[in-house]
């Protein structure tokens, strides 16, 4: 994904939510104004769009880089065929309360994020700014906010350094270590040569955790 900026299209059915979050769309208007954002909240606008959804109707879409709906303004089956139809290069978003962190999956071969409706809200604007500029890590920002790379190493440390505390002795396979891996850019970044009966030992670990520190301290 690399353009000049990237567009996106926002979908919350509560108004009441933006306001508490945002102070209302005041804050997202010179997005807007510019072209990278379209902003559907509540109101007739809103029961268009899903009208158009609840008929299959999903045109709207491809004129879109980044796609960000609330969870409960769709249905599980609409929300099923948006990540089967939609093409492979866009970037979906579901945001709600009940998503306690954020989390970046693959889902029907599209990249899906599911995020706190807070967190959302929180780093949108960074994450518009990033889109107007066309900046490739935006999906990231999103998530993690302005030192996302940072906060996701300083959590795969902490998580892998109370693992080795707690066992001395690791030693398991990669298929049965992955759920311990904190989220999928440290996967893809520390562990992309890793099959699935790839043996993870405490050696391997301590060596991941020396890379992670070092990768930090390069950083800072």
């Amino acid at each position: 994904m690399s353009k000049d900026n990237f567009k996106v299209l926002l979908i919350d059915d509560r108004p009441n939510r933006q306001e508490r979050f945002l102070d209302g769309e005041r804050k997202l208007q010179y997005y807007i104004d510019s072209g990278v954002l379209t902003n559907i909240v509540g109101g007739t606008d809103f029961d268009l769009v899903k009208t158009k959804f609840e008929n299959s109707n999903f045109l709207m879409l491809q004129d879109y880089d980044f796609i960000a709906i609330h969870r409960s303004a769709v249905n599980t089956e609409i929300r099923n065929q948006i990540i089967s139809r939609v093409d492979k290069r866009k970037r979906l978003i579901f945001f709600s309360g009940g998503i306690s962190e954020s989390n970046l999956i693959k889902s029907q071969g599209n990249q899906l994020l599911l995020i706190n409706s807070k967190t959302f809200y929180d780093n949108l604007i960074l994450f518009l700014d990033a889109c107007q500029k066309g900046n490739k890590d935006s999906l990231m920002q999103l998530a993690y906010g302005k030192n996302w790379e940072l906060n996701l190493l300083y959590e795969a440390l902490e998580k892998f350094y109370s693992l080795l505390n707690k066992e001395s002795n690791i030693s398991e396979y990669f298929y049965e270590f992955e759920i311990e891996i904190p989220n999928e850019y440290i996967k893809l970044r520390y562990f992309k040569d890793c099959e699935a009966n790839t043996i993870i030992t405490s050696d391997i670990l301590k060596s991941i955790t020396s890379s992670i520190l070092n990768d930090i301290n390069n950083i800072l």
